[in-house]
């Protein structure tokens, strides 16, 4: 999946947690659910984002269904080198279930267009 949004805005983002069908995880049977959101260019972490917890915590909630929605913030989407245009971002997210025995992981590509005249 990849998403275009303007440096340090707000934003939500969806997706669908899924076990190895492609089924929708309740969030209760997910063991574990972390996000890793990085600079593409120079792997810089952005707003402290490494392998963060986001089981209905740090502006994540998950359904029973397995849509997850991630309100993005305005330190999420900052552009990290000044001379880029459009600046490429990753949020990985990996995820467990049963017990830790089953995992899966996906990544977002997100494109942040530098706005010249935001700070």
């Amino acid at each position: 999946m990849s998403i275009c949004m303007k440096e340090r805005t707000t934003r939500r983002v969806t997706a669908i947690v899924v076990d190895e069908n492609d089924v929708g995880l309740d969030v209760a049977v997910i063991t574990a659910i972390k996000m890793t959101l990085y600079d593409k260019k120079t792997s810089d972490i952005i707003n402290s984002r490494d392998a963060q917890d986001i089981k209905n915590a740090n502006n994540v909630t998950i359904s029973s269904v397995g849509a997850l929605v991630w309100t993005v913030q305005v330190l999420d989407n900052i552009i990290v080198t000044a001379t880029e245009v459009l600046e490429h971002h990753v949020a990985l997210i990996e995820w467990t279930w049963n017990v830790g025995n089953n995992s899966g992981h996906d990544e977002i590509d997100i494109f942040v267009q530098n706005t010249v005249k935001v700070p």
